[in-house]
């Protein structure tokens, strides 16, 4: 009976080790965000409801950040594809992106939106989830808040600002 349970003592503290491992060694940070996007949407209108959807290439803007990933780092370019649906009042957006700082180091982004005052001058405020990436972003996630301005001239062209906490597993 000793012979047994001496195995399952080692198994269960590398398991708690391994636990705490993970966390002490784990990096995190935050970092501050401005950017653009040129959108290319198409809508259609049915029974009340709008459906749109559309692609968007643009630059994502490091403006202050705790340290590595972001930190060497200052533009990087931004790719997304948007789908929005909006009915009797109800807008919802959700929006799946790209930052690449080079082509092996990229992050995936997916906004979320439920709140937009349409056309120029207008926009919202919403969340964005960090959700994978590679290279140096290998293992990241994390949460943003942001708000997005659509151009005062031409709805096509948005700006957002973004406050995000990261780590990196």
């Amino acid at each position: 009976m000793k012979t047994i349970m001496k195995p399952l003592g080692i198994i269960a503290s590398v398991i708690a080790l391994s636990g705490t491992a993970k966390s002490v060694f784990a990096e995190e940070g935050t970092f501050e965000s401005v950017g653009s996007l040129l959108l290319v949407m198409r809508s259609i209108q049915m029974d009340g409801e709008v459906a749109s959807t559309g692609f968007g290439e643009g630059a994502l803007h490091i403006i202050s950040s705790s340290g590595k990933p972001f930190g060497d780092i200052a533009a990087m370019p931004l790719t997304c594809v948007v789908y929005s649906k909006s009915s009797n009042g109800a807008f919802n957006l959700e929006s799946n992106c790209e930052a690449a700082a080079s082509s092996d180091d990229k992050f995936f982004l997916v906004g979320k939106r439920s709140r937009d005052d349409a056309g120029p001058s207008g926009g919202g405020e919403g969340h964005v989830s960090i959700i994978g990436g590679q290279g140096i972003f290998e293992g990241i996630s994390g949460q943003c808040d942001y708000a997005v301005q659509y151009h005062a001239v031409n709805a096509s062209i948005s700006t957002f600002e973004a406050g995000c906490f990261w780590e990196i597993d």
